[in-house]
């Protein structure tokens, strides 16, 4: 009996730790908000909306920590963007106008001697777009040219089937922009659709029939509690609120104590109030690593010298790689290894000579 209660005693100091999780140190975070879930007892996720304070205050949700199981969903979101022909190579604008619309089951055909479809697009108020998808019926299409203000746009283009897409390295922004479609024989356009991409990341909170409760969410440039892993099917989607944002009560602002704030600081956990930078590139000379060893300058006893190891065979912090005198033993008898070296050579010496003299 005693030694079940022995066993169990050890399992639950071994287990305890894992069921717990891990410590989660809110000091790091600058930000609070609360998170309201609506519903009835139900188990489930609740989703949240992502702002645009959550998601630039806390790095893109790298850095933000929920009290209850959470996934982050990442994912682009496109937003369509409506133009108006202005002007055509072809006389029916009216008719064109479909193509521009979400309709994939009216098209209008092109067929030769135009050999292109030209169309100035034009909108009220300047437009941003980085990504144009041009869907056909039965045809293909040999080249598109896209100009804004007569200059030459050149995107990237993918082809799936009767699909074209063309992506932009970055956004387009205008309010009038020329399309020119070449083909041979007949061209159908069914849709031509302007779209501008968006970064939309989903936060899904895992409710264990406990509506009522009050979640609490953390964020931040510091700290972090990143998941990437993909909710379980859970059925309905439970709506949730934010609070409005206020500052995180636990936070310290200096986490290294050396009166630099934490938003200034260089080096965020070693205390270096002059904050000293010898290569102006971001990173503190205390807590950089100059000669890529693995071993920051500030614990490094050769911070010039690659020594992953760290040896120091006198124990006067200055690591063997650049220590001139270590005391090692080479060093503290350097005269009766000289003297010893001379009486090998002059052995050596005196044998070969002998040696000579015999034959």
């Amino acid at each position: 009996m005693r030694k079940t209660y022995l066993i169990t005693a050890i399992l639950f100091f071994i287990c305890a730790p894992l069921a717990l999780g891990e410590d989660v140190d809110l000091s790091k975070y600058r930000y609070q908000r609360d998170v309201t879930v609506d519903c009835g007892n139900f188990l489930g996720y609740a989703k949240i909306e992502v702002d645009t304070d959550l998601s630039s205050k806390s790095r893109e949700l790298k850095n933000i920590y929920i009290d209850s199981e959470h996934y982050i969903e990442f994912g682009f979101g496109s937003e369509k963007k409506n133009w108006f022909v202005k002007d055509s190579n072809i006389g029916d604008i009216e008719s064109l106008k479909a193509i521009l619309d979400r309709n994939k089951e009216s098209y209008h055909v092109v067929s030769s001697p135009q050999s292109s479809l030209d169309l100035d697009l034009k909108n009220p108020s300047p437009q941003a777009f980085d990504k144009i998808v041009i869907t056909l019926k039965d045809s293909e299409l040999n080249e598109v040219r896209f100009y804004k203000n007569n200059e030459k746009l050149m995107p990237k283009v993918i082809k799936d089937n009767f699909e074209y897409t063309y992506l932009f390295d970055k956004k387009i922004t205008t309010d009038n922009i020329r399309v020119q479609i070449l083909f041979d024989n007949i061209l159908k356009v069914a849709e031509i659709e302007f779209l501008d991409v968006n970064y939309k990341p989903t936060i899904y909170l895992f409710v264990d029939d406990e509506c009522s409760r009050v979640y609490k969410m953390y964020y931040g440039d510091f700290g972090g509690n990143f998941v990437t892993s993909k909710r379980h099917d859970s059925g309905k989607i439970l709506t949730s609120a934010l609070s409005e944002e206020r500052l995180n009560p636990d936070y310290n602002p200096d986490f290294d104590g050396d009166s630099v704030l934490n938003e200034d600081d260089n080096c965020l956990s070693i205390k270096n109030q002059d904050q000293k930078d010898i290569n102006y590139n971001g990173i503190g000379d205390a807590c950089e690593d100059f000669d890529n060893d693995r071993v920051i300058n500030s614990e490094d006893n050769c911070p010039d010298d690659h020594n992953p190891h760290q040896l120091d065979i006198d124990k006067d912090s200055i690591g063997d790689a650049c220590d001139s005198e270590d005391n090692r033993l080479s060093e503290q008898n350097k005269w009766f290894f000289y003297v010893l070296a001379i009486l090998i050579v002059a052995l050596f010496g005196f044998m070969g000579c002998r040696l000579f003299r015999k034959k």
